[in-house]
């Protein structure tokens, strides 16, 4: 075996090190960007609580546009809309500027989350240190965290950002088949569960006579 490409848990790192030695590790890109959204979004949460009754106007807009924070900037439309909260029209990526202008310590931890998104997404693993050690003092505890494991486990990271291996389909297929079985409030039996998978997905087909 030439790869095995896993997520950041270290007991299944050490598993697949000592079954497989001479195996190259990859971490999957989604982790890694998950790490740090996650890291961000704990941050995101501790600042707005803090804006609850000082500035009620910041923390609906940090508890409403939630998912606006963890895309990437560089997608962000420039067309603007009318913002509730701030009485003017604002597109999405003025309305991000202005609320990482009101909260210094999320502006940190979220312009290091662009810049792994960058990094990631160019598969740049130079850029990807680079970054690394420019915001390693910068960061708040819950960032600083995700930073170390990212440090920690940078000989994995390099694999990930050097090669075109990636668990997407199995995650893809996961969440799949998580849907089905929230969709259908349940199943009395897992072969009727398996059944209905391997349906919807082409692989097995109603029995007209069942």
């Amino acid at each position: 075996m030439k790869y095995i490409v896993m997520d950041m848990y270290s007991p299944y790192i050490q598993l697949a090190k000592r079954c497989f030695p001479k195996a190259n590790i990859v971490l999957d890109t989604f982790h890694i960007v998950q790490l740090v959204n996650r890291a961000f979004n704990q941050t995101r949460i501790r600042e707005m609580n803090q804006e609850k009754t000082k500035n009620p106007k910041l923390y609906r807009m940090l508890k409403r546009d939630w998912k606006l924070y963890l895309q990437d900037f560089l997608t962000l439309s420039e067309s603007r809309k009318y913002c509730h909260s701030l009485k003017q029209l604002i597109s999405p990526s003025e309305k991000v500027d202005y609320v990482m202008s009101k909260k210094e310590n999320l502006r940190q931890d979220y312009y290091f989350y662009q810049d792994m998104l960058y990094a990631v997404k160019r598969k740049d693993f130079r850029l990807f240190e680079s970054y690394l050690e420019r915001w390693k003092k910068k960061l708040s505890s819950k960032m600083q965290t995700a930073w170390k494991t990212l440090r920690k486990y940078r000989k994995y990271i390099r694999n990930s950002l050097e090669t075109s291996y990636t668990n997407g389909a199995l995650e893809g297929m996961n969440n799949f088949i998580k849907s089905v079985k929230r969709v259908a409030f349940g199943f009395r039996r897992f072969s009727h569960f398996r059944q209905r998978i391997l349906i919807i997905q082409g692989i097995a087909q109603i029995n007209p006579n069942f």
